[in-house]
């Protein structure tokens, strides 16, 4: 399943007839919104909940347009008050389904139940409670609702107490109920099921302006969120077209994510700063001894990007990290010589950082085309991370050398291979219309005569060629949904 990222969120480019077909196996849906990613700007613990999702679709046409500024369209608007009531009717026959209720007002919810059971014809809402105001907070209440759902038998749990409460809540609890498999963060769609509330007419939610309904029926609430707080989301927007886009991590979240600190030690360090605001955290992690100071500092230098563009080995930047003693480097060192695999590699290997200390590193030391061209290759399965990690070692040392030529000298790739991929980047703004058939040429990763038998087989079966490529085993199903990402194919394959 591809995805779409804008800002810091992945959003999956899936129509949906297939997420429903999916959801009978189970997940939780996110469906973000501009809101959303304004808050996942400033919220690490909602950043950090939403990689808890399943499935991420996209719950706004502004969305749809700015996916299409960036070069990369979503196929399909799934909002949540879209998705509810479809997945209601698409699993309405199937008695295994049985959906709880959790949101809105008083007594709003009992009536959203009455109104889907009467459309379905069945008691498919087997329950319905809305909470009280700072339900989230009382431990009591929440493990009177876990049993309530529990005791209901429901499968499927609708959440719809405003985001991030509702995300957070499932991402607290998710593990706590005996038979639910599939959780919906659904927002006001509770309210519009009961007709408590009325959404916006289709001619608006089609131009991409349901938030002006939205704000005129309830201006006191949300002129701030539409007016004020979405502002400065446009101007990030324009920043990830140029490429100077980057998630602002705090140091708690970088240290986490690459495995030096744990979540549970990340919260007792926030807990301490709550009680001691005047100490730095990099100070209360050094104090209990976890890191030594000279990392926490390295860590909090890499936010700052004050080693970008320095072209160093890796040597010198886990030198730098105090990650590793000098007597580990020059070992590393010589056996990276003798071996020619990369330093960082035969750290992971040797057990001494983990892969994702290393990851964060790559990502925060590597000059971005490199990065750029790099990834693209590694995504689409054509490159290995060892060999992007060789080339970019060899460019430290080689600076005049292109990533793509030095691909070709090392006989990983052909020249017309990289250039084509390299070339898919620039898609992005050029927005190029190509067949697949063009691409599989273009690419040289399929012969003529394998082209040519593709499109026999689709001519007889009007199975699309890159589908037909790929059960051939002629492409990586990866490298077809990069192909497919970066690119609008014509509606004729051929």
């Amino acid at each position: 399943m591809s995805s779409i990222k804008i800002l810091n969120v992945a959003i999956n480019n899936i129509a949906r007839k297939d997420l429903l077909a999916n959801l009978k196996n189970g997940g939780i849906v996110f469906t973000p919104n501009v809101d959303h990613l304004v808050k996942l700007q400033k919220d690490p613990e909602f950043y950090d909940v939403y990689k808890v999702a399943d499935y991420i679709t996209c719950d706004s046409q502004v969305l749809m347009y700015i996916s299409n500024f960036l070069g990369k369209p979503i196929q399909e608007k799934i909002s949540g008050s879209d998705l509810f009531p479809a997945f209601y009717e698409y699993y309405k026959n199937d008695e295994s389904v049985k959906i709880f209720l959790l949101g809105a007002a008083e007594g709003v919810a009992d009536r959203a139940k009455d109104n889907i059971n009467q459309k379905v014809g069945r008691e498919m809402i087997v329950g319905a409670y809305s909470p009280p105001f700072g339900f989230e907070k009382d431990e009591k209440e929440c493990d009177r609702i876990i049993k309530m759902i529990d005791d209901s038998g429901a499968t499927v749990l609708a959440i719809g107490v405003g985001a991030p409460k509702q995300e957070k809540w499932i991402y607290k609890y998710r593990d706590r109920f005996a038979y639910v498999k599939v959780f919906l963060a659904i927002g006001a769609t509770i309210d519009f099921e009961a007709g408590n509330r009325q959404r916006s007419p289709r001619w608006m939610s089609r131009l991409g302006i349901e938030w002006l309904h939205r704000l005129l029926s309830e201006p006191g609430r949300l002129w701030k969120r539409y007016l004020v707080d979405s502002v400065p989301f446009f101007w990030l927007i324009f920043q990830q077209k140029l490429n100077l886009y980057r998630y602002q991590r705090r140091i708690g979240q970088l240290l986490e994510e690459a495995g030096l600190l744990t979540r549970g030690q990340v919260q007792k360090i926030l807990s301490t700063k709550q009680k001691f605001p005047q100490k730095r955290f990099g100070e209360i992690v050094v104090k209990e001894g976890w890191l030594t100071a000279q990392t926490v500092e390295f860590f909090a230098d890499l936010l700052t990007e004050s080693f970008n563009n320095r072209n160093w080995p890796m040597s010198r930047y886990l030198q730098r990290s105090g990650l590793l003693n000098q007597q580990q480097l020059q070992a590393l060192t010589q056996e990276a010589k003798t071996n020619k695999i990369p330093i960082g590699e035969i750290a992971v290997c040797n057990g001494l950082i983990k892969p994702q200390t290393l990851d964060v590193i790559l990502e925060y030391t590597t000059p971005r085309p490199e990065r750029r061209i790099g990834n693209i290759l590694q995504d689409a399965g054509l490159l290995s991370r060892t060999q992007v990690e060789r080339v970019l070692e060899i460019k430290q040392k080689s600076p005049d050398l292109r990533f793509g030529e030095i691909v070709v000298q090392q006989n990983w790739l052909k020249a017309e291979t990289v250039e084509f991929f390299a070339t898919l980047l620039d898609f992005e703004t050029t927005k190029n219309h190509l067949s697949i058939s063009q691409c599989l040429k273009e690419s040289g990763l399929l012969s003529d005569e394998q082209i040519n038998i593709l499109i026999q087989e689709y001519k007889q079966n009007q199975v699309p060629l890159g589908e037909l490529a790929v059960r051939n085993k002629w492409l990586k199903g990866e490298t077809l949904e990069i192909m497919l990402e970066h690119i609008s194919p014509d509606p004729e394959p051929i």
